[in-house]
């Protein structure tokens, strides 16, 4: 907790429009910031990623694996005919 109050960047909760955690934790569902589920343990948050060079990353290599799995099958076939 001293960390974090010595840090002059930091921001109290008290310091914003939300006056409990949990009413932050919506806001970000239902802005769609998140992914928020609520369970018996508490809540889960789950950062939605909107970075372009992350998501180009993720698009590329999502590529890369699709191509892999089409020169894989045309191998197999030409085995296949091979025999």
């Amino acid at each position: 907790y001293q960390e974090m109050i010595q840090d002059k960047d930091h921001m109290h909760m008290n310091a914003t429009k939300w006056t409990t955690l949990s009413d932050f934790v919506q806001y970000l569902g239902k802005n769609s910031k998140c992914v928020v589920e609520e369970t018996e343990r508490g809540w889960y948050v789950t950062f939605i990623e909107r970075d372009p060079e992350i998501l180009a990353q993720q698009e590329n290599y999502k590529r890369r694996v699709e191509s892999e799995k089409v020169e894989e099958n045309k191998f197999k076939k030409r085995m296949e005919i091979q025999r």
